[in-house]
């Protein structure tokens, strides 16, 4: 496969595979799904003039499975098989991954756009392109910005994703032209309980003074509340935890702290200026009403809202950030991964990441619905 495009170029499109049509053109992105992606890069101000393009592999992987070049046995496969990013793949993997290599050190770009798996393994070592598309991401060996997407022969069989698609694009210019920066996350774990009162008072004093929007997330465990993070901005929110690991008792809280925390909440819960905003906000709320007998009195709802606009896309939190979200790194993996023999701090710190993040595609939601003429 050809390659097209200046090598002076700051942003590299790293194709995965070609097509029957992209085989016979020997020219990435030649076919009619290219045409359509360099149609969406142009619409949001990016010329197919100035970027570099290649093909990661030559030729398709046999049933257009990426399994069957790399594979996930521990021992060798067969002969020439070679050990790359965690994984035996075949010669012809071996050979693309070589003249990758080369491809960067001669473009050296600022930032890669890897459309599919391929390309995205070849980059990161990860394979899965739904959970990982429209993450800024880096890795030590690399002096430039990975940001993963579909391949754009999705297109042909699921046009729904042009939306998608241009959101991740969209993203890609913030990232090169600098406006999308890394967000510093501050976040209160392990709060004292004048930390945490201190908090909830200074919540309800900001509703006093103005309406106000305040996010809540809650985590559980065994059917009960292990703790809530809370946040009024994008940037910082406190975990107030319910539950902990202890060989002494499971309670965070003596009794008596936890009926002041909740009497705030309470509070918080009927203040008639606070709009409480939740992902998937029902199972929060049977919650709240089961243990702590209150319910958010004005209460909006991240999955049903962006559900409303785009009722054939996913709903996850991963998901919405993706598209509405300032930056994004995808994240959820943090509690699945979370070891309780480390601690708790990696799943409050998930906490907050969760609230902080679903107060923050809010109001990013409520402008696309507007832009489409709807009423929220």
């Amino acid at each position: 496969m050809k390659t097209l495009g200046p090598t002076s170029a700051r942003i590299l499109i790293l194709a995965d595979y070609p097509s029957p049509a992209e085989r016979a053109s020997q020219l990435p992105l030649s076919d009619w799904a290219g045409d359509k992606f360099f149609s969406i890069l142009s619409s949001i101000g990016i010329l197919k003039s100035t970027v570099f393009i290649a093909s990661y592999l030559n030729i398709a992987p046999p049933k257009e499975e990426l399994k069957n070049i790399i594979s996930n046995r521990k021992t060798c496969p067969g002969a020439d098989w070679r050990w790359i990013n965690g994984a035996w793949c075949h010669p012809s993997v071996g050979e693309a991954h070589t003249r990758l290599l080369a491809l960067l050190e001669q473009v050296q770009p600022t930032i890669v756009l890897a459309l599919g798996s391929a390309s995205l393994w070849a980059l990161t070592g990860q394979t899965n392109t739904l959970k990982w598309r429209g993450s800024r991401l880096s890795r030590p060996e690399w002096p430039f910005t990975i940001l993963p997407t579909f391949a754009p022969r999705i297109l042909q069989t699921a046009p729904e994703h042009a939306h998608i698609l241009r959101a991740d694009l969209t993203r890609l210019r913030s990232i090169y032209e600098g406006s999308q920066v890394p967000r510093n996350y501050s976040f209160t774990i392990a709060p004292t309980i004048e930390t945490a009162t201190a908090w909830l008072i200074e919540f309800e004093e900001k509703a006093n003074e103005t309406p106000y929007t305040l996010s809540a997330d809650l985590e559980t465990r065994n059917h009960h509340i292990a703790c809530i993070g809370l946040a009024d901005n994008a940037d910082s929110a406190i975990c107030i935890p319910f539950l902990h690991i202890s060989d002494s008792s499971p309670f965070y809280w003596p009794v008596e702290h936890e009926a002041i925390i909740l009497w705030h909440l309470h509070r918080l819960f009927r203040h008639p200026s606070i709009t409480w905003l939740g992902q998937n906000f029902l199972y929060d709320c049977q919650y709240f009403h089961r243990f702590w007998l209150a319910l958010p009195k004005i209460a909006r709802d991240t999955m049903i809202g962006h559900h409303a606009i785009h009722s054939n896309t996913r709903k996850g939190l991963d998901f919405l950030s993706s598209l509405y979200a300032h930056d994004h790194i995808y994240w959820k993996d943090d509690i699945k991964e979370w070891d309780p023999k480390l601690g708790e701090r990696q799943y409050w710190n998930y906490n907050c990441k969760d609230a902080c993040v679903t107060w923050e595609i809010w109001n990013e939601i409520l402008s696309s619905a507007k832009e489409k003429g709807m009423v929220c």
